[in-house]
């Protein structure tokens, strides 16, 4: 008998209650016979980034996904040598479950906006469809024009409300000391609590200006700890999406129109692999504003007669 499945992909360091909402909704509304949530073995997107053990991550999942007798854990990507890519990770589990089966794949709407960039997106795109979560009132017009017709022809939008929690925000508050009740599953806290985890991620002095001096913070070993300073970079710099690009617009030119508001660290604009001509959509990376402020101030700006779109963008190291 076809099955639908869902699958849920992500580092999860840690999980939190924003994931397991995410895919109730969706399982709810897609009528999915159940969700797998499959944790990154070595995520490709975030090549800077060190991830809490694989082991301890996996822990994490079983013990915030027990109580739902829809939802399961994969060890597909941890126990898989390599990069962890989705297209390899579908193909596999569709293997699992058969070839009539209905796949789901569930991440982020800011996610979503990069699978052009992603590693074999029509592969991909071939093997499932995708749900595009996002919180009420979040602009998807970055989306449908950021995604050619084949990619957005397989999208499902779907909204979670009330739930606003990040993985790096539970980091920090567990190192702070500040408690992650509600934030995650109470077994989730106490694996947490019980094993140290996120401690090191302690909050550096302030430095000039009020920022966080990115000098990176030493664990006992006497190592760098690139997690904290990841952390660090993202605190000073944010990145945009910026949509309805002119088909001709060059990097320099976007450089130029978003140097007004801070400095320019990197920028990127998606071409098509086949002619070579932009998309009308890119990232720009931009130091010393904050993100809604960025957004105020270039949202309507027109180049080259056109008005653009500008959103929230997944900063360089979490782009899968």
């Amino acid at each position: 008998m076809a099955q639908n499945i869902g699958i849920m992909g992500g580092t999860f360091d840690p999980i939190h209650l924003g994931h397991l909402a995410a895919a109730e909704e969706a399982r709810a509304r897609f009528h999915l016979d159940r969700v797998v949530f499959v944790p990154n073995g070595r995520p490709p997107h975030r090549p800077g980034y060190l991830p809490t053990p694989a082991e301890n991550r996996y822990d994490m999942v079983v013990l915030a996904t027990a109580s739902n007798p829809a939802f399961e854990v994969s060890r597909t990507e941890i126990d898989r040598p390599g990069l962890s890519y989705s297209a390899d990770t579908v193909e596999e589990l569709r293997r699992r479950f058969g070839p009539d089966t209905r796949i789901y794949f569930i991440a982020g709407a800011d996610a979503l906006l990069e699978i052009p960039t992603w590693r074999d997106p029509e592969r991909l795109a071939q093997s499932c469809e995708f749900v595009a979560v996002s919180r009420p009132g979040y602009d998807l017009t970055g989306l449908r024009e950021a995604l050619p017709p084949n990619l957005l022809s397989r999208m499902h939008m779907t909204e979670v409300p009330g739930v606003h929690i990040s993985s790096s925000q539970l980091r920090r508050r567990a190192a702070a000391g500040e408690p992650l009740r509600y934030l995650t599953p109470l077994p989730v806290e106490r694996y947490i609590a019980a094993h140290g985890l996120y401690s090191q991620y302690a909050p550096e002095p302030p430095g000039p200006g009020g920022l966080s001096a990115p000098a990176g913070r030493r664990g006992r070993d006497g190592r760098r700890n690139l997690n904290y300073e990841e952390e660090v970079r993202q605190s000073v710099a944010v990145t945009l999406y910026v949509g309805n690009l002119p088909w001709v617009v060059s990097e320099d030119e976007l450089v130029q129109v978003f140097s007004r508001i801070g400095e320019v660290r990197d920028v990127r604009i998606i071409t098509d692999t086949e002619t070579g001509r932009s998309r009308g959509f890119g990232f720009i990376e931009v130091e010393g504003v904050e993100l809604q402020d960025a957004i105020d101030a270039m949202s309507g700006t027109e180049l080259r007669g056109r008005r653009l779109t500008v959103g929230p963008g997944r900063p360089r190291s979490q782009r899968y």
